[in-house]
């Protein structure tokens, strides 16, 4: 049998799946832990990255967090965008109102596909390659979409790159 979670502010019974907030050795909601103004790591990549299994639930339990749903969005675009198929019809809605479309753009896509990600996304090795191949065919207009969806994790590998890559990609 499923174990349901009671929240310690409100004390209303929760999901198992429901992934609750400790404050003061407590176990809060997500829904009182905004109210509280507790900051909670939403998702917590297991070996495989950040799967749709736990995308969906993150995405459903915080659907009326604005924040929340924007810092997934921008942290795992592609798990996100593949896991908003799976909600329900007016959770699509809430979504489709505060992003617009949740499609990625063309250009996106096109760029995922030359880094070549693996289940755990796009990581550091696959950046620096991209750069590396940027800086060797000449290609400011890869560094420019690297920067553009990529930027947060492009300056934290720009400590790992030879300094020529560094320079072209303006780091």
């Amino acid at each position: 049998m499923a174990q349901v979670k009671r929240c310690a502010v409100c004390g209303k019974f929760q999901k198992s799946t429901t992934i609750m907030v400790k404050h003061n050795d407590k176990e809060v909601c997500p829904v009182c832990a905004a109210k509280l103004n507790i900051a909670q790591e939403v998702i917590t990549p297991g070996k495989k990255g950040v799967t749709k299994h736990q995308m969906i639930p993150a995405i459903k339990n915080n659907i009326d967090n604005v924040e929340v749903l924007k810092k997934l969005a921008k942290d795992y675009p592609t798990i996100f965008n593949g896991s908003v198929r799976y909600l329900h019809k007016a959770e699509k809605e809430k979504i489709s109102e505060i992003f617009g479309s949740t499609e990625i753009s063309q250009e996106q896509a096109n760029l995922i596909k030359r880094l070549n990600p693996n289940r755990k996304g796009i990581t550091y090795h696959q950046i620096i390659n991209a750069v590396k191949e940027a800086t060797t065919n000449n290609d400011k207009n890869m560094i420019t979409l690297i920067k553009k969806y990529y930027n947060d994790l492009l300056n934290k590998c720009a400590k790992y790159m030879k300094k020529e890559y560094r320079v072209f990609a303006e780091v």
